[in-house]
């Protein structure tokens, strides 16, 4: 079990919110190796951040999609190859109801979450801040879960196959 520790400025951690954070928290062990579950650590922090709000546009819908719609780009920044596409796909399907969360928050401060998980060998730290805390966190697990599967193609043992495969192909073939 991923042990976790949240703090928070200027925002209330509500229970939906700490359920939400757990919901997307938990699916990350498959992403480490065994050998770096025992030493890890995760920190999340959010924080309010002061906005102008004199920077408005009178349309508040077309605010607050631009906002979703700034994270999915920046996910797509992040991973643009094809093999990446489910990553962003899942940021869409899973932010849907955060869109909706973000219109009803027009006008409202942003949310940064920082996210801190520190490996063996690695530390991972990401910063995104929109409209809405829901909204940030799902662009940063999508940065979250490429990232330890770097770590994890980089750091896990290989199988016992995958060895004796390598093996057999550096004998002297026979004639």
């Amino acid at each position: 079990m991923l042990h976790y520790t949240l703090s928070a400025d200027g925002i209330e951690l509500t229970d939906k919110l700490e359920k939400y954070i757990e919901k997307k928290v938990k699916p990350l062990e498959k992403y480490v190796p065994k050998s770096a579950q025992e030493a890890m650590t995760l920190d999340i922090h959010f924080r309010l951040i002061k906005k102008n709000h004199a920077h408005q546009t009178s349309n508040g819908s077309a605010f607050s999609r631009r906002s979703v719609n700034e994270a999915v780009q920046a996910v797509q920044r992040v991973s643009p190859g094809d093999e990446k596409r489910a990553d962003v796909e899942e940021l869409d399907s899973v932010s849907g109801s955060a869109v909706e969360q973000v219109e009803r928050s027009v006008g409202h401060d942003e949310k940064e979450v920082e996210f801190i998980l520190v490996l063996p060998h690695e530390k991972i730290v990401i910063k995104e801040a929109t409209t809405h805390a829901y909204a940030s966190l799902d662009v940063i697990m999508v940065e979250v879960k490429r990232r330890l599967r770097s770590y994890k193609e980089k750091h896990e043992p290989k199988s016992i196959r995958h060895r004796i495969a390598r093996a057999k192909r550096k004998l002297p073939k026979k004639s």
